[in-house]
C-alpha cells in the first residue's frame, strides 16, 4: 500500500526470551515499547489508525498487566519522551491465514 514501510527498512524477527529480556528489559509477554533497554524503532500497523475507537492495548511491562491507550496521543508521547526512537505507521501485515 502506499504507507507500506519497504521490507528493506525493517526485519522482523521472532528472539529467545533470553535475548528479548537483554534488548527489551522486560520478560515473555511483557514487553512493552515504553522505557525499554535498548531504543528501537517502533514499527505500528498503519490499521491501528483506522480503528472505530482510535485505541489499542500494548504490553504494560509485567505479564499480567496490559495498557489501552489512545493510537495518537501514544505515537506523540513516544515521540515527545524519547525523540531518537523512530516511530513509524506501516502497512504490517503477516502471512496469509488458511
Amino acid at each position: 500500500g502506499r504507507h507500506a514501510a519497504a521490507k528493506r527498512q525493517y526485519s522482523l524477527r521472532m528472539v529467545s526470551g533470553e535475548e528479548s529480556l537483554a534488548l527489551s528489559g522486560f520478560e515473555h509477554n511483557a514487553v512493552t515499547p515504553l522505557g525499554m533497554a535498548t531504543p528501537m524503532p517502533l514499527l505500528v500497523s498503519e490499521r491501528l489508525r483506522g480503528l472505530a475507537d482510535g485505541t489499542a492495548w500494548l504490553g504494560g511491562g509485567e505479564p499480567d498487566l496490559k495498557l489501552r491507550v489512545d493510537i495518537r496521543q501514544f505515537v506523540a508521547s513516544m515521540q515527545t519522551a524519547w525523540p531518537e526512537v523512530p516511530v513509524v505507521f506501516a502497512d504490517v501485515v503477516g502471512p496469509e491465514r488458511k
